[in-house]
């Protein structure tokens, strides 16, 4: 029996959003393709920043800026297909170990841009049913979105674990989140809302399921993804 994520104390928002319908694959491709317009037209603006007269502090900033800004638009163009899907994605079996593995080396390139990015993670994970590629980027998108949350100095933790029939991989970070931007099914396709409808709709083909919420002055994103072997 997996875990929950609705906890005591706790305000979240999963796939059964009250009094909100989820969007569509076009309506989340079209606000997927304005999200990387933005992101495209903040490059060239960085780009443009850059000249000779910047000392080699600034310089690297604003490289570090533009890496940051071309791995957030490579992973939403990365999503865009399996948005479009029509029919259920076909999951085959990966190692849980797989997954963290991917996305550590991601991170360790990428830097946690002035917050403390850690892993809490059992060893030994179980296989699951996934599309790898899949889920690597919908993580990528939320650990974006956990970066830009926090203050300087601020932390995000990412944990993996099973949670008998389940593996949860979890991003959670410590910035500000107002209480009604939690139920994110009733804000704006962009930004972290964003990221948390095309996960609530590609994970739900994927056979997992995707839940956020708000507790202890922390942000949750959970991945809830089958362990092969336990469905019935």
């Amino acid at each position: 029996m997996g875990g929950s994520s609705s906890r005591g104390g706790a305000a979240s928002s999963g796939a059964c959003g009250e009094g909100h319908v989820a969007p569509g694959a076009p309506e989340l491709v079209f606000a997927m393709c304005h999200e990387i317009g933005n992101v495209v037209a903040a490059i060239r603006l960085q780009a443009h920043l850059i000249d000779e007269e910047l000392d080699a502090k600034a310089l690297a900033l604003a490289s570090v800026e533009l890496d940051d800004l071309a791995a957030r638009s490579s992973a939403l163009l990365a999503l865009v297909r399996p948005v479009l899907e029509e029919t259920k994605s076909i999951s085959l079996p990966m190692k849980g170990d797989a997954i963290v593995i991917a996305l550590s080396r991601t991170l360790a390139e990428q830097g946690g841009r002035g917050a403390k990015l850690r892993w809490d993670s059992e060893s030994g994970l179980p296989e699951v049913l996934a599309d790898p590629e899949v889920i690597h980027f919908l993580l990528v998108a939320q650990v974006f979105c956990a970066l830009e949350a926090v203050a300087p100095g601020g932390s995000v933790r990412l944990c993996a674990t099973e949670e008998g029939a389940e593996l949860l991989l979890a991003v959670e970070d410590d910035g500000d989140l107002d209480e009604e931007q939690i139920d994110w099914r009733g804000q704006s396709l962009r930004g972290r809302s964003l990221a948390c409808a095309v996960a609530d709709h590609v994970l739900a083909r994927q056979g997992g399921r995707f839940s956020l919420e708000r507790r202890d002055g922390l942000t949750r994103a959970e991945f809830w993804l089958p362990v092969a072997g336990a469905r019935a």
